[in-house]
């Protein structure tokens, strides 16, 4: 999934001149590539409104048969519950928020590009990614660079056998990793950590775990598991995440 090339169209509501330059952005992806591509709109309903600009018969015809062929590019229309399990070409994911994205991008697609549908939707998206917009071919956000003791946290818990927090031992370091973070004031971004596990092969459920836990933690509410830290064995954690960074 790290292989994916991101594309975000900033736009809230129901703005056509962003879902045209996001049609266009699926046709010339699609004709690159040669493949297919693939709209994932929020509800079936959704279809009727991408009427507004490819017209209404054309809408109707993709709202009955799920496919439309857009400036001869075949497109098949998904909505979240009917995605399939892979897609490989470019996939147009509009009226998105962060969470509707991340849900295309299991998918595995090739390239996907969002936009947005209220103020403020994408931003976790955009902070862990910093997709391009391609109207400017520039990076839509810079990014948050995780601290170097963040990355190594989520080093130490990603390895050969399996990256993921269901099994009680697991969840405890988990815990344990985001506790001594906590403690030391280490500013800890869940949008940032689910990227990092998922650039270390965590499969998506498992980088949303691992996710939940460090925001939970972030936001001092009380996480199941992990140990009583003393601040001399906080401090030794973060050191040896640091020590991973260098």
């Amino acid at each position: 999934m790290t292989g994916v090339d991101r594309y975000v169209i900033d736009s809230y509501g129901p703005d056509d001149e962003a879902l045209l330059e996001g049609l266009r952005w699926l046709v010339r992806q699609g004709r690159e590539r040669g493949s297919e591509g693939a709209i994932v709109v929020p509800a079936v309903d959704n279809i009727e409104s991408l009427g507004r600009v490819i017209g209404r018969d054309l809408a109707a015809y993709g709202r009955t048969h799920r496919r439309i062929t857009l400036n001869g590019l075949a497109v098949q229309l998904f909505t979240p519950r009917t995605q399939p399990g892979t897609f490989d070409g470019p996939v147009l994911v509009p009226w998105a928020h962060s969470g509707m994205v991340e849900g295309a991008e299991r998918l595995q697609p090739a390239a996907i590009c969002a936009t947005g549908w209220y103020e403020g939707g994408l931003d976790e998206w955009k902070r862990a990614w910093a997709p391009t917009d391609p109207r400017t071919g520039e990076a839509e956000s810079s990014g948050d660079e995780a601290p170097p003791a963040v990355t190594g946290a989520v080093d130490s818990l990603s390895g050969p056998f399996g990256n993921d927090v269901i099994h009680p031992m697991d969840k405890a370091r988990a815990i344990n990793a985001f506790k001594a973070l906590h403690a030391f004031g280490i500013p800890t971004d869940p949008a940032v950590v689910r990227t990092l596990a998922i650039q270390r092969d965590w499969e998506p459920d498992a980088a949303d775990r691992l996710r939940e836990i460090a925001r939970k933690i972030g936001e001092g509410r009380a996480v199941r598991g992990g140990d009583r830290l003393t601040q001399t064995k906080a401090k030794e954690l973060v050191a040896r995440f640091e020590r991973e960074r260098e």
